[in-house]
């Protein structure tokens, strides 16, 4: 097939089932754990009722400002990962275990398409956008996710992306 026609294919073909879904109530601590656990990139962010709310990537976490204590103060740290350790390079005023929860660092936009959008338009949202992934939804339930490297495996066929990040 050439490249011309797999752009003209559905999203369907190149998404993934939804593999990892973060709460708005999830602590950006486990967050970060289960990325570097399962080697993503980023995820969506449902309700309890299953409804799309956001999505939270690597950026977000590494920028996470939680807010801590009832005065709506902010307080910044980062986070840096070495091997399989979750490490806080920079806390201020915090403990570890008080860097808030998913909702306070996730992007509340939610940009999505449907599984039988064509990937030709999905790559062109995800430019004009400037996003990585795009969660699809099917009568406005979740039912996958579209990130880049979704789309360059469709693009090259036989291409092995095992040893790199996912993307969901």
């Amino acid at each position: 097939m050439e490249t011309t026609d797999v752009l003209d294919t559905s999203v369907r073909a190149a998404m993934r089932g939804v593999l990892s879904a973060l709460t708005p109530q999830m602590s950006v601590a486990a967050a970060a754990r289960l990325f570097a656990e399962r080697r993503i990139s980023g995820a969506p962010v449902v309700d309890e009722s299953g409804k799309a709310v956001g999505v939270v990537s690597e950026r977000d976490l590494l920028r996470a400002r939680p807010h801590v204590g009832g005065d709506g103060g902010g307080v910044d740290y980062y986070l840096w990962f070495h091997g399989d350790s979750e490490i806080p390079v920079q806390v201020c005023g915090a403990e570890p275990d008080q860097r808030g929860v998913v909702a306070d660092v996730m992007t509340r936009r939610v940009v999505w398409v449907t599984p039988e959008t064509t990937l030709r338009a999905a790559i062109e949202q995800m430019l004009a956008e400037r996003i990585h992934r795009l969660l699809v939804l099917d009568g406005g339930r979740l039912v996958g996710l579209l990130s880049t490297t979704d789309v360059l495996r469709t693009l090259v066929p036989g291409a092995s992306t095992t040893d790199e990040p996912s993307g969901i």
